[in-house]
């Protein structure tokens, strides 16, 4: 892919995720909304908030990484003294701790084919919210091939 090319992507994912949290600060997503998080860091910790304030029915999030010091200025729903844990735990925490009404479904791994499919199906939005390239490339590449097919 020519540099244009990722450029044009970037823009287009970013208007697409810029649009997404619009919805959830304007409260538009109905409460039995399932929405799988993947990735919980410096993207995915603000959606994570918005959408356990909102009140969506079911949030599963997907990550594999720990809560690290030097993240925390921009990985907000993280305590200083869950660094070290588990990153979907201690998004799990912070939801339930913002709205205990909402139903957490933390996957503590890697997203890869495998398991893709089986996930996708038991939701109803999903938003790609990695900060790596790689990563974010790979889980829009999933989505994109499963929707497709």
């Amino acid at each position: 892919m020519s540099t244009n090319e990722l450029i044009k992507t970037e823009l287009i994912n970013q208007y697409f995720e810029i649009d997404a949290l619009n919805l959830f600060q304007e409260n538009k997503v109905p409460e039995d909304t399932d929405v799988l998080i993947i990735g919980a860091g410096g993207l995915g910790a603000p959606v994570i908030q918005y959408l356990a304030a909102s009140g969506v029915g079911t949030i599963g999030i997907i990550d594999h990484d720990k809560v690290n010091l030097s993240n925390l200025q921009r990985q907000v729903i993280y305590p200083t003294k869950q660094v070290g844990e588990q990153k979907v735990f201690s998004a799990a925490d912070a939801i339930y701790q913002l709205n205990s009404n909402v139903n957490v479904r933390p996957y503590n791994r890697r997203l890869n084919s495998e398991i893709a499919e089986e996930i996708f199906s038991e939701y109803d939005v999903i938003a790609v919210s990695y900060t790596h390239l790689r990563a974010h490339e790979t889980s829009l590449h999933l989505v994109c091939r499963l929707l497709l097919e």
